[in-house]
């Protein structure tokens, strides 16, 4: 199932077979294709929500998860970001921060580097580091320098090389 960038506007939930966010009326998860429970009016117990009075602030509270929605696939990938975050295909993480592998999103193709960027908590905000990049990043059209670090709000687009992705950010409710 492709997603579109409408889908953030709806409930999400987490799939409890697999941890993939999927919206909160899907019967199937489209990751695993495990069955979900009936939907509740609410979206139930374990859906996701952004605080939408937030979303203009850029807040990134110690609840949130940021969700890197990759397009034109809409595949979703959801970041706790306890640690920082590379996003490239760097093999050898290091004891500091972790590597989202963007390999399944034709990272070479795409012009993305090994460590491209870096997306990282800095108390209330997600902060993005272009690392030195060759094919560079943009965030909402403006490309960062090297080494320039930016706050990163809910809904905006990154564009890495050339892979398109969007950032949404989701508080779980238990």
């Amino acid at each position: 199932m492709s997603l579109d960038t409408q889908s953030f506007d709806q409930p999400l939930k987490t799939c409890p077979h697999c941890g993939a966010c999927i919206p909160a009326t899907a019967l199937r998860c489209s990751s695993c294709g495990g069955a979900q429970d009936a939907p509740s009016p609410e979206a139930g117990a374990d859906s996701l929500s952004w605080p939408h009075h937030l979303a203009d602030t850029g807040q990134f509270d110690a609840g949130a998860i940021a969700i890197l929605q990759f397009l034109p696939s809409g595949t979703c990938v959801s970041l706790a970001l306890a640690r920082p975050v590379v996003l490239g295909y760097d093999r050898h993480p290091s004891d500091t921060e972790d590597v989202l592998d963007l390999t399944e999103f034709n990272a070479a193709r795409h012009g993305v580097c090994c460590r491209h960027c870096r997306l990282q908590r800095h108390e209330t905000h997600l902060i993005i580091t272009d690392l030195g990049s060759v094919a560079g990043t943009r965030l909402n059209g403006e490309v960062l320098a090297a080494h320039d670090e930016r706050i990163v709000r809910h809904g905006d687009r990154l564009v890495i090389g050339t892979l398109h992705v969007i950032i949404t950010f989701n508080t779980i409710h238990s």
